[in-house]
């Protein structure tokens, strides 16, 4: 990848990577981006941005600013200041991104992470989201679904995300297989790594949602 801009979503499947990372000789002016903020006042243990950076020897953009602040001011303010509004812009412009995908569990990382409340939660359910890519929620149909969160994040417009060449999402398990259908309907993903009984699932999920309904 010469010349090339990475971009990197934290998320704990991606995290995995880091054991199998190598380092790499003669590979010219890489840049590794961040997709979106990340934790206020600590280290996010699902980042993996440094680690890919020292792999290649590359350049690192990274936004030192939370994903989810409490209001769209405090957004506002912080989208305000040249170095974050150029990351982002950066992130825009990536060649290849790696990202996992976010579900709307009891269990789900926003709410481990103490980023969003479970009544929160909830009413993204009962809206329709089944997942996130890099915080923007997106229904079964691979729709954004747009809420009111989204003037609180700091991370890539949905349009940016989708405009990314190539995506490559990391992602397994039962509570991701709605997720996973979703992005590939909304074409939010051009290569997807996970593990056969996940995907197997996901192929009876869709088989389930293309039959018609009984009369």
């Amino acid at each position: 990848f010469p010349h090339s801009r990475i971009g990197v979503g934290w998320s704990q499947t991606v995290s995995k990577m880091a054991s199998y990372l190598e380092p790499r000789t003669g590979v010219e002016s890489i840049t590794v981006n961040e997709l979106a903020g990340s934790m206020l006042g600590l280290r996010n243990p699902y980042s993996i941005s440094s680690d890919i950076a020292d792999s290649f020897n590359a350049a690192l953009e990274v936004l030192p600013v939370p994903a989810l602040v409490q209001s769209s001011s405090a957004r506002d303010a912080l989208m305000g200041e040249a170095r974050i509004a150029e990351v982002l812009a950066n992130g825009a412009r990536c060649d290849i991104a790696f990202m996992g995908l976010g579900d709307v569990s009891q269990t789900c990382t926003m709410l481990k992470m103490g980023f969003m409340t479970e009544n929160q939660m909830e009413s993204l359910r009962q809206e329709g989201a089944v997942g996130e890519l890099l915080l923007r929620y997106y229904t079964l149909d691979g729709e954004h679904l747009p809420t009111a969160l989204d003037e609180q994040i700091i991370t890539l417009e949905w349009g940016a995300i989708k405009r990314i060449p190539y995506k490559v999402v990391l992602v397994s398990g039962p509570e991701k297989v709605c997720p996973i259908l979703g992005a590939l309907r909304g074409h939010l993903i051009d290569c997807l790594i996970s593990d056969t009984e996940t995907i197997q699932d996901v192929l009876r999920l869709h088989k389930q949602h293309q039959e018609p309904a009984a009369p």
